[in-house]
């Protein structure tokens, strides 16, 4: 009796419908992620030990070191304030300088006060213990 021996399998991986799917992938995920964006101002926060995360939905008022007012990109004087915050609803967040005067500050709070925004903050750096990660090991 012959023995047979085995043929040999031929096995071809096409590799096509695997670059379709990654392709599909990385398009869906640079459709749905949102940017962050970044302000093109140095302002260095006050650090505190008691905060909160912040909201991207807010209005951010900024102000400089030179005690300059930006809000959306545009700089404002303290008079025209009123009339960019008079038709916003949303929360305020204003980030100003650790440098800068309060009373700059008190005077922006008071016209978004007047002009009736959702909810006012003061945005700072977290300065508390480090906390732990529990995944970390």
């Amino acid at each position: 009796m012959r023995l047979r021996g085995r043929s040999k399998i031929n096995t071809y991986l096409d590799i096509a419908p695997l670059i379709d799917c990654v392709f599909l992938l990385l398009i869906f995920f640079l459709l749905t992620s949102s940017f962050i964006e970044q302000n093109g101002f140095e302002i260095d926060l006050p650090k505190a030990v008691f905060s909160s995360n912040l909201d991207d939905k807010n209005i951010t008022i900024y102000v400089t070191p030179q005690e300059d007012i930006y809000m959306k990109g545009k700089r404002l004087k303290l008079s025209d304030l009123k009339n960019a915050l008079s038709s916003i609803k949303k929360p305020v967040v204003i980030k100003a300088d650790k440098d800068v005067r309060l009373g700059i500050v008190t005077k922006i709070m008071d016209i978004a006060k007047a002009c009736n925004v959702g909810k006012l903050s003061i945005a700072t750096m977290f300065d508390g213990p480090q906390r732990k990660n529990s995944n970390a090991e």
